[in-house]
């Protein structure tokens, strides 16, 4: 993920040069601006190459107000800096006049007839060579803390009135490696049991939202198995996690139908349309959702996929078997099937349905799930076990 940080005025994002800029002198220019689109992930080379006319998406806009009677002559130079690489470009805008109010974005200033546009823009030709290597590769900016320190001048005498620097931190997340359940999918493959129809789909990413997807395997599907076809033709759940990071707060846009969670984690929900059955396989896969400045990208895992075990000849109900499926996410596979083996422990027990809290009072299967999906994301962790 990325993160903005803007020192000194309130300019949120001006990459490479921007052609209009801060508060002048004695604060006789008021400036506001933002990013179009909401929050962006990933960032092309070539949205910041503003010597190309007309190519630029729209991705930050300014706001500039002149409080004075008088027309203001100014212009604008921008400075692009890498920690890693150094200077990368430097750019200066024709001298305009601010009469009132302008807005300007950054596909203004690739306009060959605007009237704050770049009369120079130039890359450092002594760039690294992989870092020229890297851009070509991607096109996009590698992952890196960049600056652009903007200045406003006077364009009477060239005197600064004003500057800032925006910091942007670019890590162009990648990543989704699956976890569990299950192994990853393949014709004629043996795939892992699990003893749930109530998984936690776990996954390592660097992304915050993402798509999950789980399907069935046919019984009649034979031995040409083609995952893809099966995650299309076959779903179960099609569902969208948002993963909040830290303390930060859920986006305003994300959509309401959305889950969050708070680990890169999410639990086959109960209370599913088409829940998971005993003795059936199934396929899933999450794809990363990165929003870039090209609209969205998509970056998908693996496909993975696991047999739920044939436990129906055990004469367990559902809600019993719900009830095992949390002590097992509470406590780990390996931790319960010992118990239920031990004839010290829980060898032939079957739950009651019956549910005592810590403080001795009954609780509700609801109050087990929370309980469950709070050990999952972290909020409470096991430090020992009984069995009485």
């Amino acid at each position: 993920m990325k993160s903005l940080k803007i020192l000194s005025c309130i300019v949120m994002f001006l990459l490479i040069g921007l052609t209009t800029s801060q508060l002048c002198a004695q604060g006789d220019i008021q400036i506001s601006s933002g990013l179009l689109g909401g929050d962006i992930n990933a960032f092309n080379i070539s949205d910041f190459d503003l010597s190309r006319t007309g190519t630029a998406q729209p991705i930050f806009f300014i706001q500039l107000q002149n409080l004075t009677d008088e027309p203001i002559e100014i212009y604008a130079k921008g400075m692009f800096h890498s920690d890693n690489y150094g200077e990368l470009a430097m750019g200066e805008t024709v001298d305009f006049t601010l009469d009132q109010q302008l807005y300007i974005t950054n596909q203004d200033l690739t306009s060959a007839t605007s009237i704050f546009r770049f009369k120079t823009y130039d890359w450092n030709q002594d760039l690294a060579t992989d870092l020229m290597n890297d851009i070509l590769a991607t096109s996009q900016l590698p992952a890196d803390v960049y600056t652009l320190t903007i200045t406003i001048h006077s364009a009477e005498n060239d005197s600064l009135l004003a500057d800032t620097d925006i910091v942007l931190d670019i890590t162009n997340p990648s990543i989704v490696d699956l976890i569990s359940p299950g192994d990853q999918a393949g014709a004629g493959q043996e795939l892992p049991t699990i003893f749930t129809t109530l998984p936690q789909f776990q996954w390592e990413s660097d992304i915050d939202y993402f798509r999950l997807v789980v399907a069935e395997l046919m019984p009649s599907a034979g031995e040409e198995i083609d995952p893809e076809s099966v995650l299309h033709d076959q779903v179960r759940l099609d569902t969208y996690v948002y993963v909040v990071q830290g303390t930060e707060d859920v986006p305003t846009n994300v959509d309401p139908s959305t889950a969050i969670a708070f680990s890169n984690s999410f639990q086959y929900p109960a209370s599913a349309e088409l829940p998971l059955e005993f003795g059936r396989t199934y396929f899933w896969r999450v794809t990363g959702i990165v929003r870039s400045s090209r609209g969205e990208d998509y970056i998908p895992s693996e496909i993975w996929g696991f047999t739920v075990a044939d436990l129906t000849g055990g004469g367990r109900t559902a809600e019993q078997e719900e009830i095992l499926t949390h002590l097992r996410t509470i406590l780990g596979d390996d931790v319960v099937d010992e118990l239920l083996s031990s004839p010290e422990a829980l060898a032939g027990f079957d739950p009651t349905g019956i549910l005592i809290g810590s403080d001795g009072q009954q609780i509700t299967l609801d109050d087990l799930r929370e309980l469950a999906n709070e050990f999952t994301t972290g909020v409470y962790e096991e430090i020992g076990h009984t069995v009485e």
